[in-house]
C-alpha cells in the first residue's frame, strides 16, 4: 500500500472557499491514488477495504481515462496513514501532517466546536499544516530538495520490501 502512495498517490490538504464574500476558507485532507489501469485501482480498493473508486473520462486525444481511489473521511485517512507511515520514504512528512490534521479535526468535533455555514472552520495550526503540505507537494526541485534524502540506500528499500512481504 505504501509503495502505491509513493509512486502513484497523493497525501494532501486542500483549501477551498466556502463563501467568497466572507472570505471563509475550508480545509480538507485527502489521500488518493490514480492510474489508467482500472484493475490496479480496484485491487487496491479490495486490499484496503474502504474509500471510494472513481472513473474520469479523458477528453484529450492520446490520453487514457483515469481511475482513482480516494479517502476523505478523517478517521479513514488517519487509519490509512498510520498503517503506511513506517514504510514511506518520500511522503512520510505528508502522512505525519495528515494524521495531525485529522486529529485536530476529530478532536474539534468531540469538543463540540461547531462547523456551521459561514463560520471559520480552521485553527491556526490547520493553516500551517496546509502551507507545509503545499510546499511538500509542489512541483519542481527548488521547493522540494530539502524534503527528500539525497539518495535512498538500496539496503533500506530491500528492508521495506521484506517488511511488506
Amino acid at each position: 500500500m505504501a509503495w502505491s502512495i509513493e509512486w502513484e498517490g497523493s497525501i494532501s490538504v486542500n483549501r477551498s472557499t466556502r463563501n467568497r464574500k466572507r472570505g471563509s476558507w475550508i480545509y480538507q485532507s485527502y489521500v488518493a491514488i490514480g492510474n489508467t489501469r482500472e484493475e490496479l485501482i480496484n485491487a487496491f480498493f479490495s486490499l484496503v477495504g474502504y474509500g471510494k473508486v472513481s472513473h474520469y473520462k479523458s477528453y484529450v486525444n492520446n490520453c487514457k481515462d483515469t481511475h482513482k481511489w480516494e479517502v476523505k473521511s478523517y478517521s479513514d485517512i488517519k487509519k490509512f496513514c498510520e498503517e503506511v507511515l513506517p514504510f514511506l520514504i518520500t511522503k512520510k512528512k505528508q502522512a505525519q501532517l495528515a494524521i495531525e490534521f485529522c486529529n485536530l479535526r476529530m478532536s474539534a468535533s468531540r469538543d463540540g466546536i461547531c462547523f456551521k455555514k459561514g463560520e471559520n472552520t480552521r485553527t491556526p495550526r490547520e493553516k500551517e499544516i496546509y502551507e507545509e503540505m503545499k510546499k511538500l507537494n509542489s512541483r519542481g526541485m527548488e521547493t522540494r530538495k530539502d524534503n527528500f534524502p539525497e539518495m535512498v540506500p538500496v539496503k533500506l528499500i530491500k528492508e521495506k520490501v521484506e517488511d511488506i512481504r
